[in-house]
């Protein structure tokens, strides 16, 4: 997705800038880049004060829009920059580093200053001579290599100001590598946006229509990179500016390490650490949301209990070891046999929590806990050279009552799995919904 840094800043809904376009329609044509989203912008270099004083009535006549302003910083006096800083602009942009105090009138003026830099040495010095954004351009022979190659360098010269890729972008992926690269935004050459607009480069509606196929460009650029993975992103970047940001992809490399410390801790604090379920504390959770939702929406969940039959003798006989090798395939099958909308936990010993998703029946959850009976009498288990047939008892209920605990809803099924080992094991019985008060 697009970065939404500069658009804050910029007051802009996309973040590409449209420096100047020379002609005599310039004027309006900012003004239709303003108005599609992004930042359109008039040229102040050198311009007699009552004809720039008449664009400037042009553009704001044709856009309520942020706009910006650019200068050559060589030519520029400062009573010329003080009569623009009242003229309405959101952003003065310069074109060099040697700016003394100029973004300091800028900043006075609650404006935004941005300024082009062709060197890291450059956008440092801007940096620190307070300057908003750092437009990256080159103006070496590189072209959009040169200037491409340019982004990462600025970027990690002057975090965390915002950078701004300036290279001859001309589609998504350009846009897609500029961001990747780490730039808050791109710069788009004007006379490609005038010749991308298909009616007139002063009609909002086709200036609007480019810089859309371009967002939905870039954000297919970005998808199809980021699904493929780091090394889809290295291929986009390689295949398009033959540079590849070291520091990008060094961080690429830390979040990942801390995407998989998260998920490490989250399995401990979730997962039991024998069967891989979740512990008792993550599914009584996940019990107590079930029961909230269905309380809110009317629809019934299902609460079944599980227990192995004659576990006892299984640790007594062949050893705890055996035991596990038991508990952990008796998780697999129950896994297997859950749906994805299901949640299982170990309860406690060899007892088990399931809570099915709702809507439900009595007799559909009926047949779940079945199929979960069936499930564990598929096969004997083998238990380290050993093979034994090991059966489950089940006991289940509805419930969706407003005002039922969990501790009540779970005492109504562990009640029915008493009942089913009482009556021989190895079976399903249903509690009535009307038992859960």
């Amino acid at each position: 997705m697009l970065s939404t840094s500069l658009c804050k800043s910029l007051g802009i809904k996309v973040p590409i800038i449209v420096p100047p376009l020379a002609g005599s329609a310039s004027t309006k044509f900012a003004a239709a880049v303003s108005n599609a989203g992004a930042l359109g912008s008039i040229d102040g270099c050198g311009r007699d004060g009552a004809v720039f004083k008449r664009d400037i009535d042009t553009i704001k006549r044709n856009t309520s829009n942020p706009f910006a302003v650019y200068y050559d910083t060589q030519t520029l006096d400062s009573e010329q920059l003080r009569s623009t800083l009242t003229a309405g602009p959101r952003a003065i942009s310069f074109s060099s580093d040697d700016v003394g105090d100029l973004v300091q009138q800028v900043h006075d003026a609650g404006l935004v200053a941005m300024v082009e830099a062709t060197t890291t040495e450059e956008a440092g010095r801007a940096a620190a001579g307070g300057a908003d954004v750092i437009i990256a351009h080159s103006t070496e022979g590189g072209g959009k290599v040169g200037a491409m190659a340019l982004v990462p360098q600025i970027v990690d010269a002057v975090s965390p100001t915002p950078v701004v890729a300036s290279c001859g972008i001309v589609d998504g992926r350009g846009v897609a590598a500029a961001l990747v690269l780490g730039a808050a935004g791109v710069s788009l050459d004007p006379r490609w946006m005038a010749k991308r607009s298909v009616c007139s480069m002063a009609d909002t509606a086709s200036v609007a229509k480019s810089l859309h196929e371009l967002v939905a460009q870039t954000e297919t650029a970005f998808a199809l990179s980021w699904n493929g993975g780091e090394e889809q992103v290295r291929k986009l970047v390689d295949a398009l500016i033959g540079v590849r940001s070291r520091t990008y992809l060094q961080l690429m490399d830390r979040n990942r390490q801390l995407i998989e410390y998260g998920e490490h801790l989250s399995d401990v604090a979730t997962r039991d650490a024998l069967t891989g379920v979740l512990n008792r504390g993550a599914i009584m959770r996940a019990a107590e949301e079930a029961l909230m939702n269905a309380a809110a929406s009317g629809q019934p969940v299902g609460f079944i209990m599980a227990d192995i039959d004659h576990f006892k003798c299984i640790n007594d006989e062949l050893g705890h070891p055996a035991g596990d090798m038991a508990l952990r395939e008796f998780t697999r099958r129950i896994g297997g046999a859950v749906r994805q909308s299901d949640r299982l936990g170990r309860y406690g010993g060899e007892e088990f929590l399931i809570v099915v998703a709702g809507p439900l029946t009595r007799d559909t959850l009926s047949r779940a806990a079945e199929r979960l009976r069936e499930a564990v009498n598929a096969a004997p288990f083998d238990l380290g050279g050993v093979t034994r047939s090991i059966t489950a008892s089940f006991g289940a209920t509805v419930a969706s009552r407003v005002g039922v605990s969990v501790q009540d809803v779970i005492g109504t099924a562990d009640h029915a799995l008493y009942v089913a080992k009482r009556g021989g094991r190895n079976r399903v019985v249903i509690a009535e919904a009307s038992s859960n008060r």
